[in-house]
């Protein structure tokens, strides 16, 4: 019986990993390389997607390279991650940041302070199902816009680690409703983008 296999990728603060799994769930080749998160100012946390990825390849090639195991094995690939990081992309699907927000990064501090104190964000709340909170990846939007707008104005799209590995692979945009719901932009009770919060936020939406 031919072997079947499927591969996880996980996009970790402190290292990427692939492994593949027999279907009864057991490892049968993993490979994992570390990284590094900088700390340019106090509260700030960055890394670099092109490292994501270029680990990412070079976990992917180890794995595969163990004796008796054949890419047309692979029946499919999941790819999970460190959340709430911004990763902007231009039309070409080009990486514009090298030095992207991560899940801990807090500059956006100030912003979120700034959005509390608008008249009627309470309602905001009971929209997102949450708190307003430097981590959440629409508040690092907001930042990028204000403090990099250079940067804002040439992205395409924003999109998490995951998501980028998933567009690396796939060349596809997406997320998911969990991601999403770190956002502060998402209807809790719609699982669907609140134009509400894109226009408090003052983001656009596409």
């Amino acid at each position: 019986m031919a072997l079947k296999l499927l591969m996880g990728i996980d996009v970790g603060t402190q290292s990427t990993r692939v492994a593949l799994l027999d279907l009864e769930g057991h490892v049968v080749a993993s490979a994992s390389t570390p990284q590094e998160m900088q700390t340019p100012r106090p509260g700030w946390a960055e890394q670099d997607p092109q490292i994501w990825w270029e680990n990412t390849v070079t976990n992917i090639r180890r794995v595969l390279a163990q004796p008796g195991i054949s890419p047309q094995a692979i029946l499919g690939i999941g790819v999970g991650g460190q959340m709430h990081g911004t990763v902007p992309i231009d039309s070409k699907g080009e990486l514009l940041s090298h030095g992207v927000q991560m899940w801990c990064d807090k500059r956006s501090a100030e912003l979120v302070d700034q959005f509390k104190a608008q008249p009627g964000t309470e309602k905001a709340y009971r929209i997102a199902g949450s708190p307003p909170v430097p981590n959440w990846f629409g508040f690092k939007i907001k930042w990028i816009q204000v403090f990099q707008p250079e940067i804002y104005q040439k992205t395409w799209k924003f999109i998490l680690p995951k998501d980028y590995i998933n567009f690396k692979l796939t060349g596809a945009v997406a997320t998911d409703h969990s991601e999403a719901s770190g956002s502060f932009l998402m209807d809790a009770k719609t699982e669907d983008w609140s134009d509400e919060l894109i226009r408090l936020m003052g983001i656009d939406r596409e």
